[in-house]
């Protein structure tokens, strides 16, 4: 009877231990296809980051020849706008110029219409001398006659 039982639980552990075998070889399989769905999952956010940092680095290199472009206009309108000053500060200087040109000629016209005034007068003055002359020399004629 002792060997009977003692087969009996043999064959029951058997069966239990085929039993648990058989559950850790489910188990393991399913982990293996969790495995390999964490896998799979994990080398498509790797490949999405990859893809992100791609657009990223890609966008970084756009940016920066958008900055140096900006930095080329902000060169050439500093260049310009100093070269605009430049020429205001010459115009600035000529209009000074003719600014007292202007006042020179207002007292060359001041000084020519005084001399004009002059002359006019100087003018009159010799008619009426060459008036009285001309009187003078009849009176002489009338008196010689």
């Amino acid at each position: 009877a002792s060997v009977k039982q003692s087969l009996a639980l043999q064959e029951d552990l058997c069966k239990k231990q085929e039993s648990e075998t058989a559950k850790l070889q489910a188990l393991n399989t399913a982990n293996k296809i969790t495995n390999e769905q964490v896998d799979s999952e994990h080398a498509a956010k790797h490949e999405e980051l990859n893809n992100l940092v791609r657009d990223l680095v890609k966008q970084v290199g756009e940016l920066q020849n958008e900055r140096v472009l900006l930095q080329m206009l902000v060169d050439t309108s500093k260049q310009s706008l100093t070269t605009k000053t430049e020429e205001c500060i010459v115009m600035q200087r000529e209009l000074v110029k003719a600014k007292v040109q202007v006042q020179e000629l207002a007292l060359l016209e001041t000084q020519l219409k005084t001399a004009s005034a002059t002359n006019s007068a100087q003018e009159q003055e010799i008619k009426e001398l060459q008036v009285r002359l001309q009187e003078r020399a009849h009176i002489e004629t009338e008196m010689k006659v």
